[in-house]
């Protein structure tokens, strides 16, 4: 646990009162040194805290939060729509597979499809990993022809739809030189109003 230090980027919230409320944990990506604080706490968003920002975290984890969620609702049922909701929020943040996130959703009770907020955030989330694979796929292709990539190609490439990839991929494969998949790459840079360099 790290007490607030004068270099800290965060400063501490004056209210109108005057009081001064220091923060407990500054860097969130280092709470590794209370991880078993978070455990131990009796706090339900201490539990949700340490999924959310520890970085040794395995789907036994969240499960377990889960589950102690649950115990902690059965004894304050008041405000536990809240915590189970802030749970899959942070299942969400953290990029927690959608079939993952469905036994979550078991454990708790709770229907994401309920919670339009929740169901759009892991719409977006599987878009994203959906995306991520296929760029991926991409630029294996260009590595299975020897092909390197420049960067300004790479921002291009990250920053195009799924299904321009999927179109782009099989071009990749079947190009007999460069020029085939330069022309594929301006078609689609071109509907963007984005100039390429060549590969």
């Amino acid at each position: 646990m790290r007490g607030l230090e004068d270099d800290s980027p965060l400063k501490p919230p004056l209210k109108r009162d005057r009081t001064v409320h220091g923060y407990k944990y500054i860097d969130l990506r280092k709470l590794d040194v209370s991880v078993s604080e978070l455990e131990s706490s009796d706090l339900p968003m201490d539990w949700i805290l340490r999924v959310l920002c520890d970085n040794s975290i395995q789907d036994h984890h969240w499960q377990q939060v889960a589950r102690q969620i649950n115990r902690y609702a059965k004894t304050n049922p008041r405000g536990s729509g809240l915590l189970k909701a802030s749970l899959l929020i942070a299942a969400a943040l953290r990029e927690v597979e959608r079939h993952k996130a469905r036994k979550l959703e078991d454990l708790l009770q709770v229907n994401i499809k309920n919670i339009p907020l929740l169901a759009d955030a892991y719409d977006d989330l599987e878009a994203r990993v959906g995306k991520r694979t296929v760029y991926r796929s991409v630029m294996r292709a260009f590595d299975a022809i020897r092909i390197e990539v420049d960067s300004d190609i790479d921002h291009f490439l990250q920053d195009c739809e799924e299904d321009e990839l999927q179109d782009l991929l099989p071009v990749i494969y079947r190009a007999r030189n460069t020029a085939e998949i330069d022309l594929a790459l301006s078609a689609i840079a071109q509907s963007k109003d984005v100039r390429l360099p060549n590969l």
